[in-house]
């Protein structure tokens, strides 16, 4: 009879269903909601009076969930401090790269302006020379070059390299130092040698970045080897610094014809004819071929000549090289 009954409500709802148009909904989980979930009841309260029931034990409801969804925390900060360290590299490679950038447009438009009669390839080299190393955060050595010209061209090979020197260290908000070959000549090189180590080692440590290396070739032989310590690559004292050297050769004016490879030898043998009396091996303090030719490899990286600027050469510049 139970069964009879249930049959016939069970025909009734459904005809009272196609009657008033309404159809069964076969309810399906969302795609969001088809993760396993683990979901343990909240207890009784006749549970909760057990020993396994316990206040402190209760389980609340809890819904687990796969374990890759979850990332450990430790993860998380992980992820923070690379972003971050990320973002600081980031910071100093713009930093670097404005530096670059300002010390450039510096060179091209100021510069050429105050020494238009330049080959247009100093500019060019000297601005790609610096900008590799003002584009590197952490430098692995210094930046040098050598600025060469004739006699008539002395005033303006001084000043040249003072306004280059001047706009590195403006692009760093720093200072240049300043060495005079031609005041040192005749002085005992070992006490020169001690005098510029003293001079470069406080002025770069104190925080200058620049330094000036004027009429290289009328320091005493012997104390040019200090700048092994300065310009011996990787193995460089200091290495966020630029040191520019000039070297005034035995003629009136540099052919304007002679290729950079040109106007380097003959820097080089210059300096040879000066510094070295002999091909024999000199005393440890003392400048032969082979401590030359050491020293050559270490400074000669970029060697420029320089034309005379006429207004430069009558009037001269500032003992900062401001015209």
């Amino acid at each position: 009879m139970d069964c009879i009954k249930l049959e016939s409500a069970e025909l009734r709802r459904s005809a009272r269903q196609s009657q008033n148009k309404v159809f069964a909904i076969e309810i399906k989980p969302r795609e969001a909601l088809k993760r396993k979930r683990d979901i343990k009841p909240v207890p009784t309260m006749e549970e909760c009076n057990t020993d396994e029931g316990s206040p402190d034990k209760i389980p609340k409801l809890q819904v687990t969930k796969d374990a890759e969804d979850r990332p450990e925390n430790g993860d998380q900060i992980n992820t923070v401090e690379m972003d971050v360290e990320e973002d600081s590299d980031q910071n100093q490679n713009m930093s670097s790269e404005d530096e670059s950038e300002n010390c450039g447009e510096g060179m091209k438009s100021h510069l050429r302006q105050l020494f238009p009669s330049q080959r247009p390839e100093l500019w060019k080299r000297t601005e790609v020379h610096v900008r590799l190393h003002l584009n590197l955060t952490d430098p692995t050595e210094p930046v040098s070059l050598i600025l060469t010209s004739g006699r008539g061209a002395e005033k303006t090979l001084r000043c040249l390299a003072q306004q280059l020197a001047a706009a590195f260290s403006n692009t760093l908000n720093s200072s240049v130092v300043e060495i005079d070959g031609t005041s040192k000549s005749v002085q005992d090189s070992d006490q020169v040698k001690l005098d510029i180590d003293k001079l470069l080692e406080e002025a770069f440590a104190g925080g200058t970045q620049a330094a000036v290396i004027h009429r290289f070739e009328e320091l005493p032989p012997g104390s040019t080897l200090i700048f092994y310590r300065y310009c011996d690559h990787e193995n460089s004292a200091f290495k966020k610094v630029f040191l520019v050297f000039t070297v005034m050769l035995p003629v009136e004016e540099l052919d304007f014809k002679l290729g950079l490879g040109a106007v380097e030898e003959q820097v080089q043998e210059a300096l040879k004819e000066k510094f070295v009396s002999s091909d024999r091996t000199a005393k440890f303090n003392q400048m032969d071929v082979d401590k030359l030719s050491g020293l050559w490899s270490r400074i000669s990286h970029l060697i420029l000549p320089v034309a005379a600027e006429q207004k430069i050469e009558q009037r001269g510049c500032g003992e900062d090289g401001s015209l």
